[in-house]
């Protein structure tokens, strides 16, 4: 008998769960190895919820989400994508996943507004914080703690740092005149063709093809139809045209060039 029938069948540890901390009941359900590989738990997540053992699956999707950087820091992407995915669909079906999951997300919250921790290790909760917000379809969360933030003239060094990531949510809910605030229009685009150049130079070198090229050229068309939208919707047409015309030189694509047109008009990418 697995533990998690062990549970199913017996109310009165259920009871005595229920007594202890989230933390302490999924211990008793699941504990990690003693070299755990998060690469192995996260799959094996992904199992348990095929197999219906949506508590072992929650207790893996916790520790990975607190445990997975530890190990590997490359799964710093994985972490906020994928992986939240597999939790929120849990989430669907297994009600102590979501609530897990929000209470991820306000410890999350709270540490964003932790002054004594560093802007940099500030800046990393703020991205779990918009990134299960985003799961959630909750981007408004994102939206009113950047506003409390920006609202703080000692926090304006943090707002600065995590506009990036706080971008998509506050577009979405029209902040224009606040995301201009945060943009510097020459500087910024200068850095998205770098990164577009480092793409390309990526995908040629690392053998990665065609797939990392689209990647690239994706990232160019969003990143630059953002920001000439951005000027639009802020009411500085002639600003917004001469950087339309700066970023049409970067790829020669009709496309392209027709998604720039757009932004000019002040459309923004899907």
């Amino acid at each position: 008998m697995t533990r998690s029938s062990l549970l199913t069948q017996s109310p009165c540890l259920l009871v005595a769960i229920a007594a202890l901390g989230l933390a302490e009941a999924h211990a008793l359900i699941w504990s990690p190895p003693k070299n755990p590989d998060p690469h192995a738990i996260l799959n094996e997540a992904r199992e348990d919820v095929r197999a219906r053992r949506y508590a072992e699956a929650l207790a893996k999707h916790k520790w990975f989400h607190e445990n997975a950087l530890d190990f590997q820091q490359s799964l710093y992407g994985v972490r906020l994508s994928f992986a939240l995915s597999d939790w929120r669909e849990l989430a669907d079906k297994y009600e102590p996943a979501l609530v897990a999951l929000r209470e991820t997300r306000d410890k999350a919250r709270k540490l964003v507004l932790t002054k004594d921790k560093t802007v940099n290790t500030r800046f990393h909760y703020f991205h779990d914080f918009e990134s299960i917000n985003e799961k959630l379809n909750e981007s408004k969360e994102t939206v009113l703690l950047f506003q409390a933030i920006d609202k703080d003239k000692q926090e304006q060094k943090l707002a600065a740092r995590i506009f990036s990531v706080a971008q998509p949510a506050l577009l979405k809910s029209k902040q224009y005149k606040l995301c201009r605030k945060y943009i510097e229009p020459e500087k910024d685009l200068a850095h998205i063709k770098q990164m577009y150049d480092l793409n390309q130079k990526f995908a040629e070198e690392q053998q990665l093809g065609d797939r990392h090229l689209d990647y690239a050229q994706e990232t160019l068309s969003r990143d630059c139809s953002t920001l000439v939208a951005m000027l639009a919707l802020n009411k500085e047409p002639e600003l917004a045209e001469k950087l339309a015309e700066e970023a049409k030189k970067f790829w020669d694509d009709q496309k392209f060039h027709q998604a720039i047109d757009e932004a000019k008009k002040g459309k923004l990418p899907k």
